[in-house]
């Protein structure tokens, strides 16, 4: 098929390979749980790995291992991140140093953060360094606030630079939060921006509700923002939303 195709094509030394050496790789990432669809896409994003000796992957194995990651939890990165199957063990290493020496994790909750987002394994080490480089200095909130904001939502390292720019002018120069309120709401630039801040901010207004604070437009749930902050009824929210209300009043912003 066309996967088969394009993994050959990426690696015509697949061709010359002995089939009981590519079954053992296969079976090896089939006995973490990579298996069906997942071992497909593993293949097709990194094709050398049906060639990775015994010793290499398992190396790779027990480095996930010494962290205190679970076999799911090994599963999960290699099939996110395939090409961490070829990355060399001491770059693995630096990029979770990496982590622990700026602050984004510690050796105990590491696991949990990288379960979390195991595209990390993937991502270009500069991307990672610039996006923390920017939430503390853009963003104005210091490099130990960026660090707590990304411990708690890693997603913000994956997101676009024209995505995190987006947020911190609507929660700067439109919602009139500070450097230091932002540092409490990381969820900001993770959210469904239309569904959850510009929508909520959108029926506060239309409702003449103007005595709410930045921070309680991230209230986790809607349920908790309908009672606590809007004084409204979750059906209220949506019929508002399915009007297409908020969308009128911010493009009038």
């Amino acid at each position: 098929d066309a996967e088969a195709r394009a993994a050959i094509a990426a690696a015509p030394r697949l061709l010359l390979a002995r089939e009981t050496k590519l079954d053992e790789a296969a079976s090896k990432l089939e006995a973490l749980g990579v298996e069906g669809g997942r071992l497909r896409r593993v293949v097709a994003k990194a094709p050398m790995s049906l060639q990775l000796g015994r010793q290499s992957l398992d190396s790779r194995l027990a480095f996930f291992t010494s962290l205190g990651f679970d076999a799911a939890a090994a599963a999960a990165s290699i099939v996110r991140a395939p090409r961490l199957l070829h990355t060399p063990l001491p770059e693995l290493q630096a990029r979770y140093d990496w982590l622990l020496a700026e602050g984004v994790a510690t050796a105990e909750n590491a696991p949990a953060w990288l379960a979390r987002l195991p595209d990390y394994w993937g991502l270009p080490t500069e991307r990672v360094v610039r996006r923390l480089a920017w939430l503390a200095d853009e963003c104005a909130v210091g490099h130990s606030s960026a660090a707590a904001m990304v411990a708690a939502e890693p997603g913000i390292l994956v997101q676009s630079v024209d995505q995190l720019e987006l947020r911190c002018e609507l929660w700067d120069k439109v919602l009139g939060g500070s450097a230091d309120e932002l540092a409490t709401v990381p969820q900001l630039f993770t959210c469904d921006l239309g569904r959850v801040v510009m929508l909520r901010y959108a029926y506060l207004l239309a409702n003449g509700i103007t005595d709410v604070h930045p921070t309680q437009l991230l209230v986790p749930d809607t349920a908790t923002f309908c009672m606590e902050v809007a004084g409204c009824t979750e059906a209220e929210l949506r019929a508002f939303e399915d009007d297409g209300t908020h969308l009128t009043i911010f493009g009038a912003i």
